[in-house]
């Protein structure tokens, strides 16, 4: 065997350069790649930033995005922790956030594919709300059977051939399987018209994001299509991948033109009952919601279409920020900073800055559209406009004159503003009505007492007020009289002693005193005479039996008191009767 000869099949020779993984991830010392990963990772950011994007161009402002979600088996491998539907959703919902911030009059809406079938989850639609409540119903155990794109794309183009042609019609697949399970050829035959035809013929612009490696068939449909074409290598590529979709795309010169009819409804009060057809139910009164200018429809969120008269419903402020997608900022020049402070933030510059060519302002980060953002890690700080400072009013030789805030007026406006809503905003709106309906219930509106405890003082209460309804006799009959340890102050013989002379009064406290022998047991400390618990229970339920039975007497005897008054008036009564008819009274 000759040595010069290479190893290996000599047709491997052609694609030795394109698949030598190893110039592209290299192993550090430990024997890992994610620091290639990283650099990889960095590189396309550091090379979208540097590509400059299109400016005075048309770009698809109005947008119909279709996410298609693969969920078969394949989505709930482990590669990715905790898994790769888990990273999905969490990439997706924070690709939502940049897609309503990017295209405010734009709708998305959501198809996931399992076990061959594709099944709209949730339709077009402009809020992101509803989108992100679908995406949490999405579980690992949906995740079973094999994944279909002819089934995922049918599905999709039913629901976007019917819009119009002027806007961007899109479908973004984010796949996980190594294959497509489907009921035809996904190219089509002579005989049967193909999928990829339908979609050049609404015009639909598919992208693929693929969670394990690069498919043929999924690349040649992005090829035809004018979409992208990812592989993902980790969490923090998927979302700059995600994040790059979220601008509007360029279309393309022979795509359709025409006027939109638009309708800006004001955002009102509401005082009566309304059927809310973006909810599809009956509202209360209060809040505030949106009508048609047209229909007077009422919805509770913008943009959207009206469904009676078809009207696109959306506010001033939304169709000014698509404004600047139409006018891009120029790419910034990444420049290496020892100190100073960023332009944007007022803060201490980075290692690594961003200068602007046009004005050379510094900046600390841009993000991937080229507006310059604060990094997520470092704490919000207040805008230096919105504090207020004090002017030294003298000046002081040998000392430095500092310029130190000392308030902020914004926070303490907005602070104010909410107080007088909770407090005046209330007696306004209540200004014109006679009669108010307060809750007196016990303990209604109280943080501080919990439902127990409302239920238990409400019930004493109660039980209270029944008793006194019903023993009022008891309570108010007699004259009040003061006591003393169950007797009365008139019946001590102390208080009916008159004292004549101050040797009385010594003889009365020499002769033992008027203080008996059981106070002074009782209050005494360490005398030994106490009696135990048993005992003392015992006497105070027969000083109560006792003082019972004597009320109940006390009461017996005013009655018959009150009985014989009666009967003695009465006898008296006929007796002056009986005179008054004689004439015994004649000669008086």
């Amino acid at each position: 065997m000759n040595d010069d000869e290479p190893e290996g099949y000599t047709w491997e020779v052609d694609y030795a350069d394109g698949l030598n993984i190893r110039d592209v991830l290299r192993e550090d010392e430990s024997g890992s790649i994610e620091k290639s990963v990283a650099k990889l990772i960095l590189d396309t950011k550091r090379k979208k930033r540097l590509n400059n994007r299109p400016a005075k161009v048309r770009l698809g402002i109005m947008r119909y995005v279709y996410l298609v979600i693969d969920c078969s088996f394949s989505m709930a491998d482990k590669s990715m922790q905790p898994s790769r539907l888990a990273v999905t959703i969490k990439a997706l919902n924070q690709f939502l956030d940049k897609f309503s911030e990017q295209n405010p009059i734009s709708q998305v809406g959501v198809v996931v594919c399992k076990d061959k079938r594709a099944e709209r989850l949730i339709p077009l639609t402009g809020n992101v709300r509803l989108v992100k409540e679908s995406l949490s119903t999405i579980t690992e155990l949906l995740c079973h059977g094999e994944f279909s794109l002819h089934n995922s794309l049918m599905a999709t183009i039913r629901s976007l051939h019917s819009y119009p042609g002027h806007a961007s019609r899109e479908v973004i697949l984010i796949v996980a399987s190594l294959s497509t399970c489907d009921p035809s050829s996904i190219f089509g035959t002579f005989e049967v018209p193909s999928i990829l035809f339908l979609l050049k013929r609404y015009h639909i612009r598919c992208s693929v994001i693929s969670l394990s490696a690069e498919i043929f068939v999924f690349k040649k449909l992005c090829s035809i299509t004018s979409g992208r074409h990812d592989v993902v290598l980790d969490s923090t590529h998927f979302e700059v991948i995600l994040s790059e979709h979220a601008i509007p795309p360029v279309c393309s010169r022979n795509a359709e033109s025409s006027v939109v009819r638009m309708g800006f409804p004001a955002h009102e009060s509401i005082d009566c009952p309304s059927f809310c057809f973006h909810q599809s139910e009956v509202r209360p009164p209060g809040g505030r919601g949106f009508f048609c200018p047209q229909c007077g429809a009422r919805y509770c969120s913008l943009p959207v279409e009206c469904r009676i008269c078809k009207l696109t419903l959306i506010s001033a402020p939304q169709l000014a920020r698509s404004l600047h997608n139409l006018l891009p900022l120029p790419a910034f020049e990444e420049i290496d900073t020892a100190e100073g402070t960023c332009f944007a933030c007022i803060r201490q510059l980075d290692e690594k800055s961003f200068v602007c060519k046009s004005c050379k302002s510094t900046m600390v980060k841009t993000a991937n559209n080229g507006v310059v953002k604060k990094s997520a890690n470092q704490p919000v700080e207040l805008n230096p406009f919105e504090l207020k400072y004090n002017r030294a009013k003298h000046k002081i030789l040998g000392t430095k004159t500092v310029s130190a805030p000392c308030g902020a007026p914004g926070l303490s406006k907005k602070k104010a503003f909410e107080n007088r809503t909770k407090t005046l905003a209330v007696e306004w709106k209540e200004r014109g009505k006679r009669n108010k309906i307060v809750d007196q219930r016990i303990g209604e509106g109280n943080s501080m007492m919990n439902a127990e405890e409302c239920i238990s003082k409400r019930f004493t209460a109660e039980r209270l007020k029944i008793f006194k309804a019903t023993n009022s006799e008891l309570i108010n009959d007699g004259e009040e009289t003061l006591t003393h340890r169950g007797r009365e102050l008139t019946e001590i013989e102390k208080y009916d002693r008159m004292i004549l002379s101050d040797e009385d009064d010594d003889e009365a406290r020499g002769g033992g005193g008027s203080i008996g022998a059981n106070i002074v047991a009782s209050v005494h400390f360490g005398g030994g005479n106490a009696t135990s618990a048993e005992n003392a229970t015992s006497k105070r339920r027969d000083f109560i039996a006792e003082l019972i039975a004597k009320t109940k007497q006390q009461r017996y005897d005013k009655k018959l008191a009150r009985d014989e008054r009666e009967d003695a008036t009465e006898r008296l009564d006929e007796k002056w009767n009986k005179i008054q008819q004689t004439d015994a009274m004649s000669g008086l």
